[in-house]
């Protein structure tokens, strides 16, 4: 995913008040924010069958500053993976009475 700065939903005041040591970072972290959020809207999906998904990084940030790279570890990358429940509900399932 490319890095576009001023692209992400702005959240963490990367202009101001900047919680990382680099501005790139946070526009990047800003970014993946967003990125999260469309994937718990997929895994929330009531018509979604109980689904794994795994999201892991294919390369280290393309930073060009010192404090950008430094706040990630050289060859290294992210992953996450979230688990399907196997006792899922789904808010279009009825429950019958007897």
């Amino acid at each position: 995913m490319p890095i576009a700065p001023d692209t992400g939903t702005p959240r963490l005041a990367c202009d101001t008040d900047n919680p990382f040591a680099d501005h790139m970072v946070c526009d990047m972290t800003e970014m993946w924010m967003d990125v999260m959020d469309d994937i718990a809207a997929i895994a929330n999906d009531p018509d979604l069958p109980p689904t794994d998904i795994v999201i892991v990084g294919d390369h280290t940030p393309p930073l060009w500053t010192r404090s950008g790279r430094n706040a990630f570890a050289p060859g290294k990358v992210a992953c996450y993976a979230l688990k399907a429940r196997t006792n899922r509900q789904t808010a279009h399932n009825e429950t019958t009475r007897p």
